[in-house]
């Protein structure tokens, strides 16, 4: 026997209820769990923006480390092409003030020579000058000597003969010693001017010396600085090194946060497809109890005797 009643029985409607509370609630935290699925996805996204911008400047900075490793590794061979230029310079011009010192001994050598020239041409000129006073005096003798063979008529004829040839060659030897003198004077003079130039080059010489001996300082100077300056960028050159291998480090470490950051995403996004997913079911369930709800305010009764019969069958 069957009985149509306008509602459920009390116990059913209140596990309706129930449910439909559970799948509520199921409902919002699914929604929830979508909006902070959705917040962390935002969150995640600006930190996968910041990885990529930060990576994206430790690039530019390992560019500029290269650049920078580049430069000071040319200034480097530049430096040292200097220093062994300045070497090179400084061991030439070593070798130039040797010869200076060289050409230096070489001319106050000459100078002395010269010298002694000058005063063995004063004793020469000396010499000649008594041999010019002997000449005149033995010119001076053949002339007298003429004149007493004249007076001595036919007797001092060959007298005369000879007094004449000793007077012409007097004479010669006067000509002959004036003609050394003049010699010997201009050997004097000569040699007074050698002498001269001889003394200013050796002067210039010395001079030039002195200069060799400043500028191969100041190279010796610059040889230091350099090499100085070539320790400072070996020690440069090293430190950049270091710095681009922790910027290499860097950027391994940049490329696997974005690497999980990207793993990280696309697992909230699976875990915010899901749980789309599992709000559409859970609304779908939703609807389901709603129906059957409705439908269960005119559901069929059965009396105590149908339900012993039903027990019984």
């Amino acid at each position: 026997m069957t009985i149509y009643r306008d509602r459920p029985p009390a116990w059913l409607n209140e596990e309706m209820e129930r449910l439909t509370a559970q799948v509520q609630e199921a409902l919002r935290s699914s929604g929830d769990l979508i909006t902070a699925g959705e917040e962390a996805q935002q969150q995640v996204a600006e930190a996968n923006e910041t990885a990529l911008c930060s990576q994206g400047m430790v690039d530019e900075l390992n560019r500029h480390v290269q650049t920078a490793l580049s430069e000071v590794s040319e200034a480097r061979n530049s430096l040292n092409q200097s220093r062994h230029l300045a070497v090179d310079g400084a061991d030439r011009l070593h070798k130039a003030g040797q010869e200076l010192t060289t050409i230096h001994s070489r001319v106050q050598e000459a100078a002395a020579i010269t010298t002694d020239l000058q005063d063995h041409a004063l004793q020469l000129n000396g010499m000649i000058s008594a041999i010019d006073i002997i000449a005149g005096q033995t010119k001076l003798l053949a002339l007298n000597a003429t004149i007493e063979a004249a007076r001595a008529g036919e007797a001092g004829r060959g007298f005369s003969v000879v007094a004449e040839e000793v007077g012409k060659l007097a004479s010669k030897s006067r000509e002959t010693a004036q003609q050394v003198s003049a010699a010997l004077r201009q050997i004097q003079q000569n040699s007074f001017h050698a002498a001269q130039v001889m003394f200013e080059g050796s002067q210039g010489i010395h001079q030039g010396l002195t200069s060799v001996n400043q500028v191969q300082a100041t190279l010796h100077s610059v040889v230091e600085q350099v090499a100085s300056s070539v320790g400072r960028l070996e020690r440069s050159h090293e430190n950049v090194q270091s710095l681009d291998l922790g910027i290499g480090a860097v950027q391994q470490i940049a490329q696997e946060v974005a690497e999980v950051i990207a793993r990280c995403a696309h697992t909230l996004g699976d875990s915010i497809n899901v749980s789309q997913l599992q709000g559409q079911v859970m609304e779908q369930l939703l609807q389901m109890l709603l129906d059957v709800q409705s439908r269960c305010q005119h559901c069929p009764i059965h009396t105590k005797g149908d339900e012993q019969n039903a027990l019984s069958a």
